[in-house]
């Protein structure tokens, strides 16, 4: 719904890695079962995944969206 929105990706990243921060930037902490995963990975050893501040999906979409808009896409991202 975001990315029909404005045409581009929610969470553009140059590479998984570098998307996976993206979206951590974004949407806040990941559940910590999926953080030991990413953080069992090799190439993700430099990842910043710490008290990151969110930048949120309302900053990103208040102009282009609905409250209702941004509520919907948000839950659809839980």
């Amino acid at each position: 719904m975001g990315e029909m929105v404005d045409t581009q990706p929610m969470f553009p990243g140059e590479s998984e890695v570098d998307q996976v921060q993206v979206i951590h930037n974004m949407l806040g902490p990941f559940p910590a079962a999926l953080k030991a995963a990413i953080e069992r990975r090799r190439d993700c050893k430099a990842l910043k995944l710490k008290d990151k501040p969110r930048h949120g999906i309302e900053n990103r979409y208040f102009s282009k969206l609905s409250a209702a808009g941004i509520d919907f896409l948000k839950k659809c991202l839980e």
